[in-house]
Order: structure tokens, then C-alpha cells, then sequence
């Protein structure tokens, strides 16, 4: 429990701090956008979004991966089994009549 308010009182003082004051702040001297821009670069800038983003790129890449080559693949492994082919085959001949 000690650690779930720590944490929490971290977390919602850096937002304070990102979101609230240098965001106003900017957004007086410049406007929302500025603002918005400005306050987003500081705060992923700050270390703990930088492993967070790390696990975003590597996520990323995964379904990339994922999307552009296992299933190409496995699409390309189960065309070869005939059971799998004529299923395929029958569904597309439904489609074009």
C-alpha cells in the first residue's frame, strides 16, 4: 500500500508539473499548440518514458513483424495442405459468382 501511494503521488506531481504548469505556462506566452507540442517533447524526454518508449518500439516492430511476415507465412504453409486449398478455393468461387 505504501508503494501504491508513493507511486501514484510520483506519477500525478509529474503530471501536475508536465501538464499543468509548463503547459499554462506556454500556452500564455505562445498557444494550445505550442503548448502541447512543447510539453509532450519535455515529458518524453524525462527517463521513465524512455523505457516505456522503448517497449512501444519493440511492441511496434512485433506487429509488424507479426503482420508482414508470420502471416504471409503460415497463410503460404496451409495453402499447401489440399484440405486447406480446396476450402479456399470454394470460398473464392462462392465470391465471384
Amino acid at each position: 500500500l505504501e508503494s501504491f501511494c508513493f507511486f501514484s503521488l510520483v506519477a500525478v506531481g509529474e503530471e501536475l508539473i508536465f501538464r499543468g504548469i509548463i503547459f499554462r505556462m506556454i500556452e500564455r506566452r505562445w498557444n494550445v499548440a505550442a503548448a502541447l507540442v512543447v510539453s509532450s517533447l519535455l515529458f518524453a524526454v524525462h527517463p521513465a518514458i524512455r523505457s516505456i518508449g522503448l517497449s512501444t518500439l519493440i511492441g511496434m516492430a512485433s506487429t509488424i513483424m507479426i503482420s508482414y511476415a508470420l502471416q504471409p507465412f503460415m497463410f503460404w504453409q496451409l495453402m499447401k495442405m489440399p484440405w486447406y486449398k480446396r476450402s479456399v478455393m470454394k470460398k473464392k468461387s462462392n465470391e465471384n459468382n
